[in-house]
């Protein structure tokens, strides 16, 4: 099995699987508009899928397609392994890298839902 993540509108990249658990809650976002004497003029929400994804030991070319992927910086379409639906994303964390011993790369990254 593998995970689709590519800029929305582009050609798919296929990357491995993400490390299993695959963190995935679901987010409350709110946003509220008050006019100038305090009175509550609009009020949005929405629930949107929050993961929390990890992946070891990536190769030096593993590693090279997923980080230029993920800092685009822009909304990008992903497909979760553990489903047939894709999202349309951004990423709300840095991306964290770790370098270990074996000449490979760790990568922890958050996306949210758009």
């Amino acid at each position: 099995m593998t995970t689709k993540l590519y800029r929305v509108g582009q050609a798919e990249v296929t990357i491995r699987d993400p490390e299993v658990p695959v963190e995935k809650s679901r987010v409350r976002i709110q946003a509220q508009q008050r006019t100038i004497d305090g009175s509550l003029k609009q009020h949005i929400v929405a629930i949107k899928w929050r993961w929390r994804l990890t992946w070891d030991l990536l190769t030096t070319a593993e590693y090279g397609t997923l980080v230029a992927e993920l800092i685009r910086q822009e909304a990008m379409t992903f497909k979760p392994p553990d489903t047939a639906s894709t999202y349309t994303v951004v990423m709300t964390s840095d991306v964290e890298i770790a370098n270990n011993e074996f000449d490979t790369f760790d990568v922890s990254v958050t996306l949210e839902e758009v």
